[in-house]
């Protein structure tokens, strides 16, 4: 993001000579724009559990805990391909919808002798994911296009004066045309970068003269403007729907038997306008095949319907609106259609709390605490989870 009032502000500058009109108009179209600006806040840890963007691994305590990974048809292309891992291009790439929504899981957990010998694979398709932003050009968001415009107006009809500034300042023509090309370099030094200290100190003060000439205290008040804008409406994006329908299939390795799989599908939605502190309904079904330990056969022949229903809270952020601390309400009732034990009752129905703590904007510690309601009884189990997060935005 820091470098987008860059491009406007610079672009005639850095390029005075080389028709500065057509290259800033360029640059207005060029896709690179969005990856100057894309770097928006991260998503609740419930849309990461939802759907995770590029690789997520986590490490569950428990009776059945274990080890999981999860990733998209999208990362693995990237990875077989050889190209960096980067975010940026998860929002850049429109071709990529289908991989960017298709997920596949593998992962080892603990069966009942508390050995690891279950085998767990899982896929899952967001057939509605009105959460993804690689479908929104921000740059065409009528707040943001209303602040680019008119600084693109401004860098226009101020472009010679700052060039005449800078060679009237203290250099030749032949030494301002050296200048020009030195401040290119730096200018691509931070492209890399993102330093904004590798530019030079008098190219920052122009800047920040040229901010002050549209009521801004300096340069880094006016890229925050445009920051906040792109985070608004990335937010808000985030409070639209998800819908995924998802099969894992497990497999126990030491009795070389089938075990628990599941059908589900999940829906997820922001409730409500508060992008900063958002409640976001959580709504799960789940047909699941388990194997019946009651009897001697290798078989999946107790099934249960699982209906689950929360509403996670947002309770606090860090100064760039990333998530520090969630919290999730939630019910699940249980039924029983196939292979109840003796003495089982049929309908069982639990309250299940949930608390993320995001300890970084990688690392998320999810505890989830499962109260019987019907046999007073309580479950506990923690996560700590690892959302794969490199950019060089």
């Amino acid at each position: 993001m820091k470098r987008v009032v860059f491009i406007f502000l610079s672009g005639l500058m850095v390029v005075h000579y080389s028709s500065a009109q057509d290259t800033l108009q360029k640059r207005n179209n060029d896709p690179n724009m969005l990856q100057r600006i894309a770097n928006t806040p991260n998503k609740s840890g419930l849309s990461y559990e939802a759907l995770t963007k590029f690789f997520q691994s986590s490490v569950t305590t428990g009776d059945n805990g274990g080890f999981n990974f999860k990733t998209t048809w999208f990362g693995i292309s990237k990875l077989v391909h050889g190209d960096k891992v980067d975010l940026s291009d998860y929002y850049l790439s429109h071709k990529g919808t289908f991989a960017r929504n298709f997920e596949i899981s593998a992962g080892v957990f603990r069966d009942s002798s508390g050995s690891f010998s279950n085998l767990v694979a899982g896929i899952k398709y967001a057939a509605i994911n009105h959460r993804s932003k690689s479908d929104t050009v921000f740059i065409n968001s009528p707040e943001i296009a209303s602040i680019l415009d008119s600084l693109q107006r401004f860098v226009d009809s101020r472009a010679n004066s700052v060039y005449l500034r800078l060679v009237k300042s203290k250099y030749s023509k032949q030494d301002a045309n050296k200048k020009f090309s030195e401040i290119q370099d730096d200018f691509k030094n931070f492209d890399t970068t993102k330093d904004v200290n590798v530019l030079p100190a008098e190219y920052v003060s122009i800047l920040d003269s040229l901010a002050k000439e549209i009521h801004y205290s300096s340069y880094k008040a006016l890229l925050r403007r445009v920051q906040d804008a792109y985070d608004r409406v990335a937010k808000m994006i985030d409070l639209r729907g998800l819908l995924t329908f998802s099969f894992n299939p497990g497999y126990n390795v030491s009795q070389c038997r089938y075990d628990t799989t599941t059908f589900a599908a999940q829906y997820i939605k922001g409730i409500g306008k508060n992008y900063i502190r958002p409640w976001t309904f959580n709504s799960q079904l789940q047909y699941v095949y388990l194997h019946d330990s009651s009897g001697t056969k290798y078989n999946l022949n107790r099934q249960v319907f699982v209906v689950s229903t929360g509403f996670s809270k947002t309770l606090l952020n860090d100064k760039n609106l990333n998530p520090v601390l969630e919290v999730e309400p939630a019910f699940e009732y249980n039924y029983v259609s196939t292979g109840r034990y003796s003495g089982e009752k049929q309908n069982k129905l639990f309250f299940i709390p949930i608390i993320r703590i995001h300890v970084s904007s990688q690392l998320m510690i999810p505890v989830t605490i499962k109260y019987d309601l019907v046999h007073p009884r309580l479950f506990g189990a923690m996560s700590l989870t690892w959302n794969f997060r490199q950019s060089k935005q």
